[in-house]
């Protein structure tokens, strides 16, 4: 979607409640769909794209392991058993990173067909995860060292360390196992100390993220389009357990009532999925969600067949997820599909003493502004749909405030995912949540089915405080642009969301 990117970080006007807000609280719930149940072969689970398709590897005891991807439903074996290969992650484009135990090489599935990534002067390479075509995981040296590497535009970078390097043979210095699709790695890196810290590699350098509470080591295994970071790192306690790294503070995700846990995925939303312990030697997946740890087992209503989910390696930002369960010896691959709830209203006020509309899903401050709280906002009548949760085809709208313009200080929402970070990155807006999920239109301005155009526009500065309007209305839309309102958002009449009929 192509929104003006400067002027228009502003809109609704300053409710005079800036505090953080968040939807309406939904109960989690999915349903399980297994990925090989036609299959005699053990299935595992690895990586998650936008659209919902896995990656991961089938495995027989006997005869070794082969990568595979699940793409639109459809079940692709990429190579044969004695392969020994592993499908770690998958993109948007359903380019698969593949890891191949037999001969020791990264490779990428494109199109029809395997592509060896080379090394970075060695004899071996070990592929971590990809995205848009990028790869990453560490290989070996011409001087025998193991490094971290990105892979990108047919060439392989070192992404060096952070100061240590390792005098034991086949240890590694750094290792890349997380990439988003601005190239920027996370994983693992040795100090000069001998201890290993999470780090960030973006823009040419590589900058560690600190440990919990100081102690111990860390490593980092995802990271999101916006820089946040999960993984696991050691408390004082002797401990590991999961992490959020969030605006340079790194948050103990805790456990599932065991006394470890590790975060292996992380979506546009700051949802974290892993595993935790919750006995001796039993563990089970989690989802980390609005800031709280559930068991995946707990809140998916069918589809398990008796399987108990122990790991969730994949979440897209639908919060689809990809998990393995097991029933005994067998494993299985699975993939997760949030439950839709019924949709919710916003509803949209105004007030004319500064010309700003302002709308809102959050039953508590609709709630206020029915009964008064804040004087001068009165209902326009307008209203359309939105979700609380993530169902499928949806995606996440930001809020955020800005106290920039005195009293006629805004509000923004935008569901468009690289607004949204390009917003985050400005000082001057402060993040307030993630406030509803809605359907984005495509790059014409066309919205899925079952689905009605939201138009967006912009007051163009008028008032010397800038303001949003968002309408499904087209005569509403024509009366704005003629008081000298610009239309924003996808295709040609400016479409900023979809929302459900």
């Amino acid at each position: 979607m192509k929104i003006r990117p400067v002027a228009c970080y502003a809109a609704l006007s300053c409710l005079a409640v800036c505090s953080p807000v968040s939807p309406a609280g939904a109960a989690l719930r999915y349903v399980a769909i297994p990925l090989d149940a036609a299959l005699p072969y053990a299935s595992f689970a690895h990586g998650i794209n936008a659209t919902g398709d896995v990656a991961g590897e089938f495995w027989d005891w006997d005869a070794g392991g082969v990568a595979f991807r699940n793409v639109g439903g459809v079940m692709q074996v990429l190579g044969t058993m004695a392969d020994g290969s592993s499908g770690e992650g998958i993109d948007d484009e359903g380019q698969v990173a593949v890891e191949s135990w037999v001969t020791g090489r990264a490779l990428l599935w494109s199109g029809d067909s395997m592509r060896d990534l080379g090394t970075l002067g060695g004899g071996f390479t070990r592929a971590s995860s990809v995205s848009a075509g990028q790869v990453t995981g560490y290989s070996r040296t011409s001087s025998g060292a193991m490094r971290a590497f990105r892979y990108a535009n047919g060439a392989m970078l070192d992404l060096g360390t952070l100061g240590g390097t390792t005098t034991t043979p086949g240890g590694i210095d750094s290792w890349g196992i997380g990439i988003n699709q601005a190239g920027d790695v996370t994983g693992t890196s040795l100090l000069p100390d001998g201890s290993y810290r999470a780090f960030i590699y973006s823009r040419g350098a590589m900058r560690s993220l600190g440990t919990l509470d100081g102690a111990g080591d860390s490593n980092g295994a995802a990271i999101n389009a916006i820089g946040q970071v999960t993984g696991n790192a050691s408390t004082k306690g002797g401990l590991s357990h999961a992490f959020l790294y969030t605006n340079g503070t790194m948050l103990d995700l805790g456990t599932l009532g065991g006394r470890s846990s590790g975060g292996y995925a992380i979506n546009a939303r700051g949802d974290v999925t892993g595993s935790s312990d919750v006995a001796f030697n039993v563990f089970r997946a989690f989802l980390y969600a609005d800031g709280s740890m559930y068991d995946l087992n707990s809140i998916v209503v069918s589809g398990l067949e008796g399987f108990a989910l122990f790991e969730a390696s994949g979440i897209n930002d639908q919060r689809q997820i990809a998990a393995t369960g097991c029933n005994g010896h067998l494993c299985r691959a699975f993939r997760l599909d949030p439950v839709p709830e019924s949709p919710n209203v916003v509803v949209e006020y105004y007030y004319a003493g500064f010309d700003h509309y302002f709308m809102t899903a959050n039953p508590e401050e609709i709630a206020m502004l029915d009964n008064r709280v804040f004087a001068g906002w009165v209902r326009t009548g307008q209203t359309f749909n939105v979700y609380v949760d993530s169902p499928i085809g949806t995606g996440a709208t930001c809020r955020f405030f800005s106290a920039a313009f005195g009293t006629k200080s805004s509000h923004f929402y935008t569901s468009d995912v690289d607004e949204c970070a390009a917003v985050k990155g400005n000082p001057a807006w402060q993040f307030e949540g993630i406030v509803f999920n809605i359907a984005v239109p495509d790059q014409h301005g066309a919205c899925p089915p079952n689905t009605q155009p939201v138009y967006r526009l912009y007051n163009n500065g008028q008032g010397a405080a800038p303001n949003h309007r968002f309408t499904t209305s087209l005569a509403t839309r024509a009366k704005m642009v003629e008081t000298g309102w610009v239309p924003e958002g996808a295709g040609p009449i400016g479409v900023g969301m979809c929302a459900p009929q």
